[in-house]
């Protein structure tokens, strides 16, 4: 007796997730088995939701799954594959694609994309996150080319992470009071100020920390700096792709404007 295999395919439209359900299922009759398909096609435009139900078996009645039976799963993007997890169990073997596709809510305004992690959203939305991440770099390569030592880089570590923690947590804020109601809209705003009077406090500790570390280290700093030609022409040459990195677009709307130029107000 063949055994039952269940597969589940989820993607949007436009993704080719009914043709790789059409492949799987063709596969699947050609290796001697029963199988077949069912296709659940949310809205019927390029970028709708799609799943693909395919079972393989002796005598497949039903080509539909339930929910922890999966055996196999595959996702196409990264939203749709979260939805269904609830046809996963402890054992199913998962292979998800984390690139993201906006749904027809989200490129309209009328609803956020979830953000899959704290970090990565804040790389992805926050140019100030990117600026803090680019300063750390040549923070760190200051002190190695200055030969600190190691409880003096440990306190320039300190330093970053704290810059770091607390644009976050600024961000985490920005976004937690981004729409308040009427009645607590300076509030909100003064929340908003004092976050980002934290992480300007902190930043301005750490460069007068950086520059007590330094300078007594400066000669040999520059002397490790200058050593090769090739380390000179390396900075601009980071300075260049971080500026790129720092400014660059976001998958997302700006905040507090819709995709059409009007504002949250």
């Amino acid at each position: 007796m063949k055994k039952t295999i269940r597969f589940l395919i989820t993607g949007v439209g436009g993704q080719g997730t009914i043709l790789a359900s059409d492949i799987l299922a063709e596969v699947g009759l050609r290796l001697g088995h029963d199988a077949k398909k069912s296709d659940i096609l949310g809205l019927a435009v390029r970028g709708g939701s799609v799943v693909s139900h395919i079972i393989w078996g002796e005598n497949v009645r039903a080509p539909m799954i339930d929910r922890g039976t999966a055996d196999y799963y595959l996702s196409f993007e990264w939203l749709e594959g979260l939805r269904r997890l609830v046809y996963t169990n402890k054992d199913t073997v998962v292979l998800a694609n984390d690139w993201r596709i906006d749904p027809v809510s989200v490129s309209s305004g009328q609803a956020d994309y979830p953000d899959e992690d704290g970090i990565r959203a804040a790389i992805r939305e926050e140019r100030n996150f990117r600026f803090h991440l680019c300063a750390a770099f040549y923070a760190f390569l200051a002190a190695f080319w200055a030969e600190l030592a190691p409880v003096e880089v440990a306190l320039v570590a300190v330093c970053v992470a704290a810059v770091l923690a607390l644009e976050l947590v600024n961000s985490a804020i920005e976004r937690a009071v981004d729409k308040p109601d009427t009645t607590h809209w300076w509030t909100a705003g003064a929340a908003k100020d004092m976050a980002a009077g934290a992480v300007l406090v902190m930043a301005l500790g750490t460069l007068v920390v950086a520059v007590c570390l330094l300078v007594p280290h400066f000669g040999t700093l520059w002397a490790n700096f200058t050593l090769r030609p090739t380390r000179p022409a390396g900075i601009v040459l980071t300075l260049v792709i971080f500026t790129k990195f720092i400014f660059r677009s976001s998958n997302s709307t700006e905040k507090g404007k819709q995709p059409n130029g009007k504002t949250d107000s």
